[in-house]
């Protein structure tokens, strides 16, 4: 069990600090196996997604559907310790906002260089301070299809501009492209200029389960709409059971 001053968590730590983000190795929490077999059937069935309007050959599972299995969703989280370590990593208790789980199939283009928390023409966007989330990978991702990438370091270099934004994403040499294989999780801070590549075969697919995360509980009231209050409660209640300090 590792704990706020292991080795490992100072290191990954310290990754989150440098470069916005850590990679999580499946080997290094509790099992993932059943939870990845269940996403994998889930994939299965086409009725249980609907098509992202805007992203040719994207899907996110239906919410309806987000409820009906929210345990298998959320449990995991407390099971694999994946939860707990990354409490550890970011030095804080985190509270879950909501979670997406995005499917990728074909060829598609690129989903584009963005920040999740912003500020742009006099306006926030996101949650302030800026938090994390934690995407759990139910496919091998390759860094030549549809990976995902980010610009190391950007979210402690941002001019709220979003030109800015293209030179760092276009002009230097601090993008990296993810290699993951399945079960494989990345913890990464909101502000953090990120990207999904291109996918560039038909049989192409990607799998991603992403959690966010807020540094208060205050603001999940903000997504309790739409029945995702069930999720946040079940989320709460299991962490006021299993969650001691």
């Amino acid at each position: 069990m590792k704990n706020f001053f292991d080795s490992y968590v100072v290191s990954h730590r310290e990754n989150l600090f440098l470069n916005g983000f850590t990679i999580i190795k499946k080997k290094d929490v509790l099992t993932l196996d059943d939870y990845l077999t269940n996403i994998s059937q889930l994939e299965t069935n086409s009725e249980y997604f609907e098509k992202q309007l805007k992203q040719k050959g994207v899907f996110t599972l239906k919410a309806s559907v987000q409820q009906k299995y929210k345990e298998l969703f959320i449990d995991i989280l407390f099971k694999s310790n994946i939860y707990e370590l990354s409490c550890f990593i970011t030095g804080q208790k985190l509270y879950l906002t909501n979670f997406k789980h995005y499917l990728t199939t074909g060829k598609t283009k690129e989903l584009g260089w963005h920040r999740d928390t912003y500020f742009r023409d006099n306006k926030f966007h996101g949650i302030l301070p800026s938090a994390y989330k934690l995407a759990i990978y139910g496919s091998d991702i390759l860094n030549h299809d549809g990976c995902t990438a980010f610009v190391r370091g950007s979210h402690r270099i941002d001019l709220n501009n979003k030109f800015f934004d293209i030179f760092l994403s276009r002009m230097t040499r601090r993008v990296e492209k993810l290699t993951l294989n399945k079960g494989d999780s990345v913890l990464f801070n909101v502000n953090l200029l990120h990207n999904r590549l291109k996918t560039n075969y038909e049989s192409s697919k990607r799998s991603a389960i992403i959690y966010g995360f807020a540094l208060s509980n205050f603001y999940q009231n903000n997504y309790k709409i739409n029945d995702n209050d069930k999720i946040i409660n079940y989320f709460n209640k299991k962490l006021t059971q299993i969650i001691q300090w």
